[in-house]
C-alpha cells in the first residue's frame, strides 16, 4: 500500500514501492486522504448566517479535494502499469492515520510504503 498526498517525497516512495511489486509480482494499493479538521460550528453558529450552508460548503470542498486526490491517484495508477504493476485506488475522508491503518488492515497489506514528509506530517 502506498498512501500519496501529491507529494514529491509520496512519488519516492511510489517508485520503491513500484521497483519492490515489480519484483514480487505483487500489486499496489494506492490510497489518498482527505483530512477533515473539526471545527466548532455549534461554538460560532450564532455568528454565522446559516450554520446548514456553512456545514454543505465544507462538505462541497470535501468532495472537492476527493475529487482532486482521484484524479491523481488515477495518474499515479497509470506510472504503476506502465512499469508493469497492476493498481488500485481509494480515497478516503478522516485523520490520515487511522485511514491508513484501517485501509491497510481491509487491503490485507504487507507493506506500506510511504514518505518521512510530505504535505502533512504524522507523528
Amino acid at each position: 500500500m502506498v498512501p500519496h498526498d501529491g507529494s514529491a517525497m509520496s512519488d519516492k516512495a511510489l517508485d520503491r514501492a513500484i521497483e519492490l511489486a515489480a519484483g514480487a509480482g505483487m500489486q499496489i494499493a494506492l490510497l489518498y486522504v482527505v483530512e477533515e479538521y473539526p471545527l466548532p460550528l455549534a461554538k460560532y453558529s450564532l455568528r454565522l448566517p446559516a450554520n446548514k450552508t456553512v456545514r454543505e460548503n465544507l462538505d462541497k470542498l470535501y468532495r472537492a479535494m476527493e475529487e482532486d486526490g482521484l484524479e491523481m491517484l488515477q495518474a499515479k495508477k497509470g506510472r504503476c502499469e506502465s512499469a508493469g504493476v497492476q493498481a488500485k485506488v481509494a480515497v478516503s475522508r478522516g485523520h490520515p492515520v487511522k485511514e491508513i491503518r484501517a485501509a491497510a488492515k481491509n487491503e490485507g497489506a504487507e507493506l506500506v510504503v510511504m514518505g518521512s514528509t510530505g504535505l502533512s506530517g504524522i507523528s
